[in-house]
């Protein structure tokens, strides 16, 4: 524990940033600034994907340190991660400081930058009691607020920090965690339980650990702790795990980097996908999700039944893919409130999503030249986007479409992100769906858009999943939605990705 939990959990969530965006085609503060303390102890960890590596984590903790001119804990973390993303390397550096009460392990302040392929992000958070207001520049797009606790609610806090109790089997530590991520910044539940002591392996010795499970909803981990709380080592979804090494081996590089699709994929069992492409219709059953799939619409249909062979459910999915009608189907929505309530969500504009900055609205015009059918002019932007944007797998920061109209390039969930900006711009509703789509052999991390063309006889509404990043169509029925709406809805289903049982029933 020591105070570093939060540290190591945002750097699984970095790293599933990274595994998720995988397929491409080929007021002025008068808190003081953190003063400079002198380093009181290191340690080091190993980053592994499947005992594959892929970087390092060192900690270095200062329990004589101040803020504020008052004593606190002073943490300094840096994760550094290098590897292959589709054959391009794929090198992040993050670095974060945080500080706590010596006494309470209670955060007081913490601040993050990361610079992934150039792009960095900066988060600066400052805690009180029932408060959390940050500062995040997420790659020039600056974003500031407040975020409060209700009644009887407490930051999660930490006491095995202050060097007071030690793990205990039974111990159980509940509450409110700050997620400094710049895609999230979001307050979530958190809890961790001591469940047992056993023996585990480190470093080629066996020593006895205390078992805790973590049951952060977007990292869920395991980790293993001495007997004075210090962290041996953690396994977290995908198959990843930081593992304590001494300095010379965690900072050793790997022999040969790490082809980050070559250990992240999950091979389904069942009917042989052949020409997945071309696919249309598909269903499957899913085992081991954690949370539920998004509602049934006209791409999608997901039943629930018991599992027979043990606890949990079995998801039946049914995808179907359509391409966009060849007919004139609805005309775009020239503002979001002329739309039915249940599709403004898909209009809006977000930190990402700024569609309705002044340059999206005209690249939007640009782009349709007078076309008001929203399938036609899904297929515009579509092509537009697949032209412009450039497969750039080295960068695995979010970032906002301002800041992809200057830079274009990127992965997955950029094309996503800049096809749905330019939509909602042009008033056509996008949703944004990740989840796994089917490559080589494998499912792995992927993002696509729908878009609205309209409603059908029956009342239901009608959506075409379409495919910008590969520069195809439509999206064929091998692509599994896990979530919708927006591009940070990842993190709802990231534990997912690396727990399903994925059997393909019937394609066709």
């Amino acid at each position: 524990m020591k105070n570093n939990r939060r540290l190591l959990i945002a750097a699984l969530i970095l790293l599933l940033g990274v595994a998720s965006a995988s397929l491409a085609r080929n007021p002025n503060d008068a808190v003081q600034k953190p003063p400079v303390s002198s380093p009181r102890e290191t340690s080091y960890y190993g980053v592994y994907m499947k005992d594959n590596k892929l970087g390092y984590v060192s900690m270095t903790r200062n329990d004589r340190a101040a803020w504020n001119n008052r004593p606190a804990v002073r943490t300094d973390t840096v994760l550094a991660i290098d590897m292959n993303v589709m054959g391009t390397r794929t090198a992040i550096e993050s670095t974060t400081t945080s500080y706590t009460e010596p006494k309470t392990g209670h955060p007081l302040y913490t601040e993050s930058r990361t610079d992934s392929g150039g792009a960095v992000s900066v988060v600066k958070a400052f805690f009180t009691r029932n408060s959390v207001r940050y500062e995040a520049d997420v790659t020039g797009s600056i974003k500031k607020d407040t975020l409060y606790l209700k009644p009887g609610e407490a930051f999660l806090s930490d006491p095995t920090g202050s060097g007071g109790d030690t793990p205990r089997v039974g111990m159980v530590l509940k509450g409110k965690m700050f997620m400094a991520d710049p895609v999230l910044l979001k307050i979530v539940d958190s809890e961790i339980r001591v469940v047992s002591k056993e023996p585990i392996v480190v470093g080629g010795q066996t020593v006895s650990a205390y078992k805790v499970v973590d049951k952060n909803p977007l990292s869920p981990s395991t980790m293993y702790l001495n007997e004075a709380g210090d962290m041996l080592r953690t396994d977290s979804i995908l198959g990843m795990q930081i593992r304590r090494e001494p300095k010379n081996v965690a900072l050793a590089p790997a022999g040969k980097k790490t082809e980050l699709l070559a250990v992240a994929g999950l091979k389904p069992s069942g009917v042989e996908l052949k020409d997945p492409r071309q696919l249309r219709t598909v269903r499957y059953e899913l085992r081991n999700g954690l949370n539920k799939l998004p509602k049934d619409d006209s791409v999608q249909t997901v039943t629930y039944s018991p599992d027979p062979s043990g606890g949990g459910e079995i998801a039946t999915v049914t995808v179907t893919a359509r391409p966009l009608p060849e007919t004139p189907t609805v005309r775009l929505f020239t503002a979001p409130k002329e739309a039915p309530e249940h599709l403004r969500p898909y209009l809006e504009s977000t930190l990402f999503v700024t569609a309705d900055h002044p340059e999206f609205k005209n690249l939007a015009r640009k782009i349709l030249a007078g076309e008001t059918d929203a399938a036609r002019a899904a297929a515009r932007i579509s092509d537009y986007v697949s032209g412009t944007m450039k497969p750039d797998p080295a960068i695995s920061n979010l970032r906002a479409a301002t800041d992809l109209r200057r830079d274009p390039r990127g992965v997955c969930r950029d094309f996503t992100l800049f096809f749905t900006t330019i939509a909602r711009a042009a008033g056509l509703p996008t949703k944004q769906c990740v989840g796994l789509a089917y490559a080589g052999s494998s499912f792995f991390g992927h993002a696509w858009p729908e878009v609205w063309v309209g409603t059908g006889p029956d009342g239901v509404d009608r959506w075409v999943a379409l495919e910008p990043t590969w520069g195809v169509p439509y999206a064929d029925a091998t692509h599994l939605k896990l979530s919708e709406g927006e591009i940070t809805d990842f993190f709802t289903n990231a534990a997912d990705l690396g727990r399903y049982e994925i059997k393909v029933v019937s394609a066709e």
